[in-house]
């Protein structure tokens, strides 16, 4: 589905998942699709802005980049069972990742800005679940529902409760449905 973008589907959603949970399952195809309707809806506007700077070394352009997304992946109810200063603290060790890092960060960002597949999704016929966190702000429930509504025979899965880092928030909830 990327290929007319020069880029890759990731497997690193998926080795989280494996590491996670010390399972084993082997899963033969993952994709992601969920930018598919264009556009990265939560994510501050800014962002880009500030992976930019970050890719010319302002190690403060990279903290404040990833404070802003941080905020919003997590659900307020997940936020609050960790450490008061998680946020600041994560970006802070983030922000040591190596310009380059930042460089293909502030790519693939803009990217998200305009990449829409939605024309792509009635011909996938691979068996798909879609699953997405009722309180994620980065790509919201309605994204879900209409991309599984796309693909024909798809499944949707919204887990309550939980925001776009729903695989750290809830990794039993996305095995058993991958199950």
């Amino acid at each position: 589905l990327l290929g007319d973008h020069g880029i890759q589907v990731p497997t690193m959603v998926l080795l989280s998942l494996i590491t996670v949970n010390g399972t084993d399952t082997e899963f033969t195809y993952l994709t992601i699709v969920k930018t598919v309707l264009g556009g990265v809806v939560g994510v501050a506007v800014n962002a880009v802005v500030l992976a930019e700077q970050a890719a010319m070394g302002d190690r403060d352009a990279a903290e404040r980049m990833f404070q802003n997304v941080l905020r919003d992946t997590w659900s307020e109810a997940w936020l609050l069972t960790q450490a008061p200063d998680f946020i600041d603290a994560r970006a802070k060790q983030l922000s040591l990742l190596p310009p380059a890092f930042f460089a293909g960060s502030a790519t693939l960002l803009r990217l998200l800005e305009t990449l829409d597949l939605r024309d792509d999704l009635p011909r996938i016929t691979a068996r798909t679940v879609v699953i997405g966190g009722e309180e994620d702000r980065i790509f919201p429930p309605e994204h879900s529902r209409a991309i599984a509504q796309a693909i024909p025979d798809a499944g949707l899965t919204i887990v309550p409760g939980v925001g776009h880092g729903l695989l750290f928030e809830r990794p039993d909830a996305v095995i058993g449905v991958l199950r």
